[in-house]
């Protein structure tokens, strides 16, 4: 009776001694497993890298030697201009190709593209020099230009019309905004298509970089890169508000870049840069509401990204950028922050 006993009370306590070195191991297995899968996490980065595979950045292949003026988006393709160019260009997969356009005076001949934008289905170009707007379908059709009459008759010219430049303009069903000038005294005009009445405002601007319009709540948006103010006017010229340096409300901007009016509210593309060279720099999209409250900041630091402008798809969600050199597109969630 005592041997058996003893050799059960053996048997037992071998027994739980195995069942004690598999768990044991058993742990130590699933604490290797952590322990891996943590190091991973450190190793293998979560978001793709920035190439044309990456659902929010594109790789370009530009033309040699340019940067990019201003970009649009139409029908599911953007167009872009570059600096003293008198080409436009389409971006086809990752290739930015030329579609049309000449130097020259005359339809669909430029001197020096200066802005691009999308209305009703159709492109309209500004043109520096040749002081005029023209407007092109996708199929390169010319289909008008603007002012039809001389600039001269009702906008602000200075004594030497050489001077004189197209800086942004505006355009929708009711008007036509431009904005013309000599580089640091600028002025800009309303035409009402229906009255044909113009309405220049009594106002000397710096350095306008971008203007848009607010066709929900008929507000005109001046951006002054040089005041670093951006003005709010009604269709008759009346100011109705201003945020920024010389504002009525307090704002610090660095450089506006760029604007966009969508959906009830402003978007401003607003770049820092660092150092005297303009190598290195960042963007980010402030939002205001339709009275210049302001809602938010939109994008991230990114020293090796300089964003040149900013562009709505038929996304609501996101906006696009692109970069001074022209050489990526990248997306920004519109998710304030």
């Amino acid at each position: 009776m005592r041997n058996g006993g003893l050799k059960a009370i053996l048997e037992e306590n071998n027994t739980d001694f195995k069942m004690k070195k598999i768990f044991t191991a058993i742990i130590i297995v699933a604490l290797a497993i952590i322990l891996i899968i943590l190091g991973l996490s450190f190793i293998v980065p979560i978001e793709k890298s920035s190439d044309k595979t990456s659902s929010n950045s594109i790789k370009l292949r530009l033309p040699n030697n340019l940067s990019v003026a201003d970009f649009c988006y139409l029908d599911g393709s953007f167009y872009f201009i570059f600096n003293n160019s008198s080409e436009i260009y389409k971006l086809i997969g990752d290739s930015i190709t030329s579609q049309w356009g000449e130097y020259g005076i005359g339809n669909l001949k430029f001197r020096s593209l200066r802005r691009i934008k999308n209305y009703n289905q159709r492109l309209f170009v500004s043109d520096l020099e040749n002081l005029q707007v023209q407007s092109i379908d996708t199929t390169r059709k010319f289909l008008g230009s603007y002012p039809k009459r001389n600039p001269s008759d009702f906008l602000f010219l200075s004594e030497n019309e050489k001077d004189v430049s197209l800086r942004d303009f505006f355009v929708n069903d009711n008007y036509f905004v431009i904005c013309f000038g000599e580089y640091y005294k600028q002025k800009v005009s309303i035409y009402h298509k229906g009255s044909k009445e113009v309405i220049t405002l009594p106002v000397d601007f710096s350095l306008i970089s971008a203007i848009d319009f607010d066709s929900r709540n008929n507000t005109l948006f001046i951006a002054d890169a040089s005041a670093k103010t951006i003005y709010a006017y009604n269709p008759k010229g009346k100011l109705l508000n201003s945020i920024g340096i010389k504002g009525k409300k307090e704002y610090m901007f660095s450089r506006i870049e760029d604007i966009d009016a969508y959906n009830d509210k402003l978007y401003v593309l607003d770049v820092y840069v660092d150092g005297a060279a303009n190598k290195k720099g960042y963007g980010l999209i402030h939002v205001f509401d339709s009275n210049l409250s302001p809602q938010g900041v939109l994008g991230k630091k990114d020293a090796l990204f300089i964003p040149k402008a900013i562009e709505f798809t038929n996304n609501d969600k996101e906006i696009a950028v692109i970069n001074r050199n022209g050489n990526e597109l990248k997306f920004v969630r519109n998710t304030v922050e």
